[in-house]
């Protein structure tokens, strides 16, 4: 693994998945008959100033655990495939292969947590900042993982 080319691919196609991620929330309230919008705003973690996206439906869901689970699973999977075709690109084939698995990863974290945060069980200050928490941990494993190769 070529980590400074892997570091900034990842910086520049962090956005580009996460945008791909609330697109695929879209799809699936699409699919399942309700209109949706895609939100962007600042989130501030622990004082630094981060994009963040988040798929509104505008109308109620038929199912909401299949909406929270959509975003990452389809994202993570295409992401995951992307990575798997590029095997040749090893930087490209690298970062995409770890976004795809933070993806697949989050869509867990998702379907689980965002039901709690719907009913008021847990802020979304304290969803968001435990999102970013996931996100480095699993990039970590997954990286080290590709780095034994």
């Amino acid at each position: 693994m070529d980590w400074p080319s892997t570091i900034i691919l990842l910086i520049v196609l962090w956005f580009p998945a996460f945008y791909l991620h609330e697109r695929c929330h879209k799809w699936e309230a699409k699919r399942q008959g309700t209109d949706s919008y895609i939100k962007f705003w600042w989130h501030k973690i622990w004082h630094i100033p981060i994009p963040s996206m988040q798929c509104i439906p505008t109308d109620p869901l038929k199912n909401r655990y299949l909406f929270y689970l959509s975003g990452g699973l389809y994202s993570g999977l295409i992401l995951l495939s992307l990575g798997i075709l590029l095997f040749f690109i090893e930087s490209l084939s690298d970062t995409l292969v770890l976004l795809g698995s933070v993806n697949v990863v989050y869509s867990l974290y998702e379907v689980i947590l965002l039901p709690m945060v719907h009913d008021g069980k847990l802020s979304m200050k304290n969803y968001m900042r435990w999102h970013y928490v996931l996100f480095a941990v699993v990039l970590i494993v997954v990286g080290f993982f590709l780095a034994s190769f």
